[in-house]
């Protein structure tokens, strides 16, 4: 007989552990059981080395002129938009997709995606005295990205790719939690195209586009085509 197993919330797992200490001793003891599991540094195929070069690089060649004056939050957003911009050209013209894929062609995990757009958005930043935080955690949960310019002018950053199964939620859940426990309205959703097929993308455009009809405002939505191409010999 196939067994079906239901999904567990975080917060119902939370709970549980709690109510039944004995439940997290076994899982302690059964994760210190297992073997440990050697990474392959030299090939890196995760990216949890290599991210800080490509982005070092990326930045230096390909720097980008911010020279709008910070007077306000809004001039803030929109130096932040401008970054965002920049990243999703280095994307779809200066072939950082590529990047985005192990040598065996597989997707990369999100997270490395994320620690790509952290370096080089924070050379930036640097270079115009705009302060970036990675995940900062004000409550419940990290956003991936704030930026901000002072006490008032703060933007939040949610990075996400399509075939992430909450692609949707982050938009319409996440990020306005985000939004509401860091006091800020100003947010971009930046979302890499790993496939050309999602159905939550087309759905988060419909709402978007619904809210700001109402004069509402909502996160702003910038969308890079992280999908390989063929090569000009190919295509």
């Amino acid at each position: 007989m196939e067994r079906c197993y239901k999904k567990i919330k975080k917060s119902d797992l939370r709970r549980t552990i709690l109510a039944n200490p004995g439940l997290l001793q076994d899982l302690i003891r059964q994760y210190r059981s297992k073997p440990a599991e050697e990474y392959d540094f030299s090939n890196d195929p995760t990216g949890q080395i290599v991210w800080y070069e490509i982005a070092k690089e990326f930045a230096e060649d390909n720097p980008i002129n911010l020279s709008r004056q910070l007077n306000s939050k809004e001039d803030v957003f929109q130096t932040v938009i401008d970054i965002c911009n920049h990243f999703k050209y280095l994307i779809e013209n200066n072939s950082l997709n590529k990047m985005f894929y192990a040598k065996d062609g597989k997707l990369r995990h999100e997270r490395f995606m994320q620690l790509l757009f952290f370096g080089i958005a924070d050379s930036y930043c640097e270079a115009n005295n705009i302060d970036m935080n990675r995940e900062p955690n004000a409550g419940r949960g990290p956003v991936d990205f704030k930026f901000s310019k002072g006490y008032n002018a703060k933007v939040n950053v949610e990075v996400k790719h399509t075939s992430n199964t909450n692609l949707y939620r982050g938009y319409t859940t996440q990020l306005p939690i985000y939004n509401k426990q860091e006091n800020t309205n100003l947010s971009i959703y930046l979302v890499l195209e790993t496939s050309k097929t999602s159905n939550a993308l087309e759905r988060i455009y419909k709402l978007n586009n619904k809210e700001r009809s109402k004069g509402n405002r909502i996160p702003e939505i910038i969308t890079a085509d992280a999908t390989l191409k063929p090569s000009a010999s190919k295509s």
